[in-house]
């Protein structure tokens, strides 16, 4: 299921609103302000400053009584002439110039003016509203008077009982034409009604469109935004920071606590800060990363696989910062001879399980035996973490060497596969020590920690000249010990297993493998479902607002008298006028 943004989905009509300012002298409502006014104003300046008589439109403001629909008195010119007997007659359309009207009447022809003139004009569209007058829009603005449509832009049934409302006028002359669009009409011709309703945008909206206005709603609160994500990711680093000692608390004011608590502010302070200032598919995407990076973190970690590392923990002892803890026991000499010298006993070690085997000189009669600082035939010594992967493949090699240990009676002998390959491979141990007491609490100062945790196998390997073994209180303090009773030799490193501490332990090295490729799994499938989405989000909001366009255009039309000539943001042709 693909993400939501957690910002309102406005509608992209409204939201364009808030982007630019009205045009203040028109105070008419665009559903966005894409266009120029700059043509259209220059016009109207003109108009206001005579060069185009606008007392016509003005007057008809004016006029309570006017229908909705249908032909228009207008009080600005003269609809009837007295022809040369005296009588009165209806003139075809209305004539602006008084004087003009009374001469056609008298069947004069007036430059090319006459009464056929203007049936001609009238015969345009029978049902229209034609005059002769001056075109006060269109490429003919504040020209010669002419034969021109008085085309009106009216709002459907905005009173709620099935009237239109007229919201402009504007004079065309025969053969011009005009955009049915608010800035493309006379400022001076808009009605009061005008308004009062918020026109269609000018075009349909375009991809770019959504994603700029996304973009807008994006920024919103930033503040507030990027805040709540220091604060949570505070909150979830203070819980993953390592715990001071003898804690279990969840939350801490330790100082891995607040270090985690500080990285974790950062992080979230950063990841809502690219999500609020990247824009609608950056943010996503980078909000998708980080969030599923660090569920994957999480999950990765829950999983509890990894291999087992040593413990490792700050301290400061003789100038040293990490200390590997664990535990040293004195020890005492240990021979397979009598006081004279006579081989008495015989040892194994089991390379593969550690198990170690004190028999009799024959070999027989076998019990386990708890030795230490083992050393094998062929000069090769066993840390108490175990054989190296290299000195096992040394023992191995060497088949004469290899023993094996029966079920039946105890007994040891050459090592045979189908005899001894459930009991495992003997090797035979040529020197060793056993414990004298009980193991104590130990650490060595200065042994430095791996990106990924020190091993077991690291350890066996580590250059040990010159560490020291230092004893350790139940608080994880080091005290001296005596340097002759407990050797490096019989300190036995502390281990963590992947398995250890809670169910979430973002400070367990065992685990850091598999939280970090949890992390990059949820942090990738995070970003392509965050990319997904955003597209997803653009796509159905373009679809939306294209459709609230379309539904918009269907509530203003144009229209001259009561001929319909199309709806918003259409080109309206007035035909010319056919010749006489």
């Amino acid at each position: 299921m693909k993400p939501k943004s957690i910002i309102s989905y406005y509608s992209l009509l409204t939201g364009l609103i808030a982007l630019l300012p009205c045009a203040s002298n028109a105070g008419v409502r665009v559903g966005n302000l894409s266009r120029s006014y700059a043509d259209s104003y220059n016009q109207v300046n003109g108009l206001r400053m005579g060069t185009v008589a606008g007392a016509n439109a003005s007057a008809q403001n004016q006029n309570p009584a006017m229908p909705a629909m249908g032909l228009i008195e207008n009080s600005d010119g003269v609809n009837t002439a007295v022809d040369n007997t005296g009588a009165v007659i209806a003139l075809p359309i209305r004539v602006a110039n008084a004087d003009l009207a009374k001469r056609i009447g008298l069947g004069e022809t007036v430059g090319r003016v006459n009464m056929g003139t203007l049936e001609s004009c009238s015969r345009i569209y029978p049902d229209g509203d034609f005059a002769w007058d001056t075109p006060t829009a269109g490429t003919g603005a504040g020209g010669a008077q002419t034969c021109i449509a008085v085309v009106e832009m009216r709002a459907i049934n905005t009173d709620g009982r099935g009237g239109d409302t007229v919201l402009a006028r504007a004079n065309i002359a025969a053969g011009d034409s005009i955009k049915c669009n608010i800035s493309d009409f006379p400022e001076y011709s808009y009605t009061e009604d005008a308004g009062k309703i918020e026109f269609p945008a000018d075009r349909e909206p375009t991809v770019d469109d959504v994603i700029a206005q996304l973009n807008v709603e994006q920024k919103q609160n930033a503040g507030i935004k990027i805040a709540a994500g220091a604060i949570i990711g505070g909150i979830g680093g203070n819980m993953a920071g390592k715990g001071e000692r003898g804690s279990d608390s969840l939350l801490g004011t330790g100082k891995g606590k607040m270090q985690g608590a500080a990285i974790g502010a950062l992080s979230g302070a950063a990841i809502m800060a690219g999500n609020t200032y990247a824009g609608k598919v950056g943010g996503d995407v980078i909000l998708s990363t980080g969030v599923n990076a660090a569920a994957g973190g999480v999950m990765g970690n829950i999983m509890a696989s990894g291999n087992s590392v040593l413990r490792i923990e700050e301290c400061d002892v003789g100038g040293a910062r990490t200390c590997l803890w664990g535990s040293v026991v004195k020890t005492k000499d240990w021979s397979l001879t009598d006081a004279d010298g006579n081989l008495t006993k015989t040892a194994y070690y089991n390379i593969s399980t550690g198990d170690i085997y004190e028999c009799d000189n024959e070999g027989k009669n076998c019990k386990s035996k708890n030795l230490t600082n083992i050393v094998l035939e062929g000069n090769i010594k066993v840390p108490s973490s175990g054989l190296s992967a290299k000195d096992l493949a040394a023992i191995k090699s060497n088949s004469a060497g290899l023993y094996g240990i029966t079920q039946t009676d105890r007994s040891v002998a050459p090592y045979n596969v189908s005899d001894h390959g459930d009991t495992g491979m003997l090797a035979k141990i040529a020197s060793a020590s056993v414990e004298d007491g009980m193991p104590i609490r130990a650490m060595v100062p200065g042994v430095g920690n791996k990106t990924f945790g020190l091993t077991a196998e690291d350890w066996a390997q580590y250059d040990k000249k010159g560490l020291q073994v230092w004893g350790r209180d139940y608080n994880g303090s080091a005290y001296a010990l005596d340097k002759a009773e407990y050797s490096i030799d019989n300190f036995r490193p502390l281990t963590i297993d992947a398995e250890d501490g809670g169910i979430i332990d973002i400070s367990n090295k065992a685990r850091l493998k598999s939280t970090l490729t949890g992390a990059g799994i949820g942090g990738a499938m995070g970003g392509f479902v965050g990319y997904q989405g955003a597209q997803s989000d653009i796509d159905e909001r373009w679809v939306s607002a294209v459709r609230e366009y379309k539904d918009s255009l269907g509530k203003v039309y144009c229209s001259t008298g009561k001929r319909y000539l199309g709806r918003y943001n259409d080109t309206l042709v007035i035909p010319q006028m056919s010749e006489q």
